[in-house]
């Protein structure tokens, strides 16, 4: 579910109804927020108390869901979704009403896995994507693309870039550092500890 509060987190109440397999919370509009689960990518504008549906649900049946979504902090309606089978969706016309978003699905060189985390810097006047993949120890194929990812030109073009990362490239989660968003990135690994990404291309 999603919980919310009110009152920097003294008290949280949880919004029923609302299966959460991912969230990000809206850079610059209140209240707003996107959540990803197995059926669509849901737009709030009042803190999760209701939601509409943003129209990847076209997409769900193929990719098991979707599990991951960041929004960018320097253009909001850029957003990017990940999927339970590997695919990145990427909108550029987001808002949070939900009106007239489309959605294209990039080509990665990911497979077979889980997208568990993604997120957006921008610097150099471009946009910079990430996505660090998951699969429990049921889920991994001898196609699976286990490890992290990045595209310095908006999702066109991927490499990966797990080299130095051990002794797990399982990801976890991906977050910003606070004091510089757009060059540094905290990342959890499962069972493999906490590594700084500092990152300047």
């Amino acid at each position: 579910s999603v919980y919310y509060s009110n009152n920097g987190g003294a008290n949280f109440v949880a919004r029923t109804g609302i299966v959460a397999w991912g969230g990000a919370v809206h850079p610059s509009v209140s209240g707003a927020g996107i959540v990803v689960n197995g059926s669509d990518a849901f737009t709030t504008m009042d803190s999760f108390a209701s939601t509409a549906p943003l129209g990847l649900s076209a997409f769900a049946a193929a990719e098991g869901g979707f599990t991951a979504v960041a929004i960018n902090a320097d253009s909001p309606n850029e957003v990017i979704v990940g999927g339970a089978k590997g695919g990145i969706y990427k909108t550029t016309n987001y808002n949070p009403l939900g009106a007239g978003v489309t959605w294209t699905k990039l080509s990665t060189p990911i497979k077979s896995i889980l997208i568990r985390d993604v997120g957006i810097a921008f610097r150099n006047d471009r946009s910079v994507y990430y996505a660090i993949t998951f699969g429990g120890q049921t889920s991994f194929t001898s196609e699976s693309t286990i490890g992290f990812y990045r595209s310095l030109d908006a999702g066109t073009t991927w490499t990966g870039f797990s080299n130095g990362i051990y002794p797990c490239t399982i990801g976890w989660k991906l977050l910003p550092d606070v004091s510089s968003p757009n060059t540094s990135f905290f990342a959890g690994l499962w069972a493999g500890g906490l590594f700084k990404l500092a990152d300047y291309d």
